[in-house]
């Protein structure tokens, strides 16, 4: 199954960056905004103990000067102040019991200042007033006996005691505001370098996509036996030598494929069909060629020729045949005026050609022509043979075995309807084997025509031997 492996590099790359960018503007968002609002709290909280100091300041000078009665109007001035929106004091306690219960216009304090003055830390919260953010503080004014005046010289309380506490509110709408344009001018300005960035690196990797892509395109087509593919050398780096380094592989392969197939082709003249695969064929051409040296050595240590001429069909039916071959193995007599059936079917008798072949061999073609037929291409070229002898349809493929220039033996191959595409490929490499079987057979044929003259004259046969 073919891919393109460039456009898959593309995706992987772009889906990493697009998940990176992702992960980085959420946790940049989350961590910008964590950070203004711990600003904006402790922006706020600073305003607020700053105010809340102040106050106490201008209380505590209230007090000695005698005009603490008027603190109330100093208090809803103060709340005037930029982004302040209210301020008021609540008493401690301590304080009614020292001056009774008269508050002159100060506030009950509610749970929250309540918690505040009995713990004497200060607390601070927002809260959502019509859509606009709150903060509000209240801050505990705790008794000491240092500096001058010190809260002890007016109040008969322990140092460290809760006198009463200030509570101040102010509106962070607009630092909110300010804190989300602040975070939202960040994510913009990482997004664009981000993008800047993905833009460079595809810019980069282009070349590295293109080219694995390339190979990618060229492996497949040499998979499929095409080595003429060429990879565009698109930079100098190790990526340009991958690419020429591919192209030089991928030309000595189609030179040294095309040089054995050349090479192979003289020795069984069989070459690589318009669309095969080159390689394949290579590889099949070369598995035959050893096949047909074995075969080769195999009958040369043959001692009689019968046994070289079932060997060769034993060869041809295993190597070529789905089920048993159906053939015929015809000898010449030495004065040309008979057939004899060695071998058909492995049998004794002849059964696929007219047998007057046998009397008269002008009749087989192959003898009178010293051509091979080739029944398939041309089912009625044959006049001698028998084309039906079991009902099923046969083809008569027959070779000359030429022995001292003349044909001395006719090997008939019986090819039936499903045999016809494997036996048409393979005629390349019976030929091969028929073109090494003649000089073996020729040698055979001599020793046994000498052992038959030595047998009936041996003083003859001692002569033609010295």
């Amino acid at each position: 199954m073919s891919f393109n492996l460039g456009k898959t590099l593309n995706f992987k790359v772009s889906l990493f960056f697009i998940v990176v960018l992702s992960l980085l503007i959420v946790i940049l968002s989350a961590i910008s905004l964590y950070a203004f609002r711990q600003f904006s709290i402790n922006t706020a909280t600073e305003h607020l103990r700053t105010a809340a100091e102040i106050t106490r300041v201008h209380l505590t000078e209230a007090m000695i000067t005698g005009v603490i009665d008027q603190r109330q109007s100093f208090l809803l001035r103060l709340a005037e102040v930029q982004n302040l929106k209210s301020a008021y004091v609540v008493r401690s306690p301590l304080i009614d019991q020292q001056y009774g219960q008269d508050r002159k216009g100060e506030y009950m304090p509610n749970e929250f200042e309540k918690d505040v003055l009995q713990s004497g830390e200060p607390r601070f919260d927002f809260f959502d007033n019509n859509g606009e953010i709150i903060f509000r503080g209240t801050i505990p004014y705790i008794a000491r006996d240092e500096g001058s005046p010190n809260c002890l010289q007016c109040h008969s309380v322990p140092p460290g005691s809760v006198l009463g506490a200030i509570t101040m509110t102010m509106s962070v709408t607009a630092l909110r505001h300010n804190a989300l344009l602040t975070v939202t001018g960040i994510i913009g300005v990482v997004i664009v370098c981000v993008l800047i960035l993905f833009i460079l690196l595809h810019y980069l990797l282009r070349p590295i996509s293109n080219t694995a892509e390339a190979v990618e395109n060229a492996t497949q087509k040499a998979i499929a036996g095409n080595f003429k593919s060429h990879i565009e050398k698109q930079t100098n780096d190790e990526i340009g030598k991958i690419a020429d380094d591919m192209n030089r592989l991928l030309r000595f392969l189609d030179s040294g494929l095309n040089k054995i197939g050349d090479h192979i082709t003289q020795l069984i003249d069989r070459k690589p069909m318009s669309g095969e695969n080159l390689l394949l064929a290579t590889i099949d051409m070369v598995e035959h060629l050893t096949q047909i040296s074995h075969y080769k050595m195999a009958i040369e240590e043959d001692e009689a020729k019968i046994d070289v001429y079932r060997r060769l069909v034993s060869t041809i039916d295993d190597r070529f045949f789905q089920s048993k071959a159906q053939y015929s193995i015809y000898e010449i007599a030495n004065d040309k005026s008979a057939l004899f059936p060695i071998l058909i079917d492995d049998e004794q008798t002849c059964c696929w050609c007219n047998q007057q072949i046998l009397t008269a061999p002008e009749k087989c073609r192959v003898f009178h022509t010293g051509h091979p037929i080739n029944g398939i291409i041309q089912p009625d070229i044959c006049y001698s043979f028998i084309h039906a002898k079991d009902g099923e349809k046969h083809y008569p493929m027959c070779f000359p075995i030429f022995q001292s220039g003349i044909v001395g033996s006719v090997l008939q191959l019986v090819v039936r309807e499903s045999e016809k595409e494997n036996i048409l490929a393979a005629l390349p490499y019976i030929s091969a084997y028929l073109r090494d079987t003649a000089p073996v057979l020729e040698v055979r044929r001599l020793m046994e025509t000498l052992k038959e003259s030595t047998l009936r004259d041996p003083l003859t046969g001692l002569n033609n031997r010295r």
